[in-house]
């Protein structure tokens, strides 16, 4: 519910105040919860700092909100914290060897750094958990396309089709695998 209030237009039922206000609520009656959506209301807010710190105490309450650990990945790595956001994503993933999120997010940190070979292992490594990740198959496509390795690329883009037809990216995709085939 605070997702959309803090983030849908006012015609469409959206209200950030109150948004806030129950972000705030859930704080007494479920902290971590509480703090991921106060940290959701500061980031719409463009207040960083006190995004990160909520987002940081949910984790501390909470070590696998991973949809937290997503977060303050992605805020590191688009403030330019890639040491902070390497260290956080690899203890993450020695601690959870079976989630896809760390290494998805440590795979956009190295992407973010143009080390693109370090971003397509960490993309691949998502993959071996879990092979319908369409986020990091996706993102591995890109880059093998990217890096003129268009066998790879066309290789991924088949199998997010076939997998995730449904995945937001699926147009790009297809676009991107018909531009491929064309120029063989």
């Amino acid at each position: 519910m605070v997702m959309y209030l803090i983030h849908a237009p006012g015609m469409a039922g959206g209200d950030k105040e109150r948004g806030e206000q129950i972000a705030r609520e859930t704080i007494a009656i479920d902290e971590a919860e509480g703090r991921f959506q106060m940290g959701a209301v500061y980031w719409k807010k463009n207040e960083v700092k006190a995004a990160l710190t909520e987002f940081g105490l949910s984790l501390e309450i909470d070590p696998d909100n991973f949809e937290a650990l997503s977060m303050v990945a992605g805020m590191l790595t688009e403030n330019g914290d890639y040491a902070t956001c390497q260290t956080l994503c690899g203890s993450y993933a020695r601690a959870w060897p079976d989630r896809v999120e760390p290494r998805n997010a440590m795979g956009d940190c190295y992407r973010a750094q143009k080390m693109n070979d370090e971003a397509i292992g960490e993309y691949l490594a998502a993959l071996e958990i879990d092979g319908w990740y369409g986020n990091a198959r996706y993102k591995a496509a890109r880059l093998y396309e990217k890096q003129k390795d268009t066998g790879q690329a066309a290789y991924h883009y088949r199998i997010l089709l076939e997998r995730n037809p449904g995945y937001i990216e699926a147009g790009r995709a297809k676009k991107q695998l018909r531009k491929i085939e064309k120029g063989r």
